[in-house]
């Protein structure tokens, strides 16, 4: 096995172990992390002032905070399923069947990780953020596909 093989296969694993350790995070832990980001992202844009981002429960903060948590879901998904692509295709030599199973092993995994917070204190395992990591997933393949397709051309192979 070859080292970018080796390197592809260690960034899979540590993005799975990151999402079991957030997944593993308290809802009060959780909420801890995502809440400070929020405030820092609509604090340094100027959405509201230090002051109001105080009130947790300030409605702006709440909505950033409920994007932020909806858009790591996606993030981390995607790049899963992009590296997992990446790895397949390597594997097999055919796009079609890496991207299957890339995509069902990060839906499998998704799944796994929403059952998973349901045995975690104040979390619960949520149909939608399947559907959100699912698709973060499906994009993910679907970008990696488009960057080897004009990789490939411009080294004049077939993809």
């Amino acid at each position: 096995m070859n080292i970018k093989k080796i390197i592809v296969i260690i960034v899979i694993l540590a993005l799975m172990v990151g999402i079991n350790l957030f997944s593993s995070q308290t809802a009060t832990e959780s909420d801890r992390v995502s809440s400070k980001i929020a405030k820092t992202v609509v604090t340094k844009l100027g959405i509201i002032t230090e002051e109001q981002a105080q009130d947790d429960s300030h409605p702006i903060i709440e909505q950033a905070d409920h994007i932020i948590r909806k858009a790591a879901h996606f993030s981390i998904y995607f790049f899963l399923a992009f590296i997992l692509y990446i790895f397949f295709y390597w594997q097999m030599k055919n796009p079609w069947k890496a991207f299957f199973i890339a995509w069902i092993i990060a839906i499998v995994y998704a799944m796994f990780d929403e059952y998973h917070q349901t045995f975690v204190n104040g979390r619960s395992g949520e149909i939608r953020d399947v559907i959100i990591d699912s698709s973060g997933a499906l994009c993910g393949i679907l970008v990696c596909k488009v960057i080897m397709l004009f990789i490939n051309k411009k080294k004049g192979e077939k993809y």
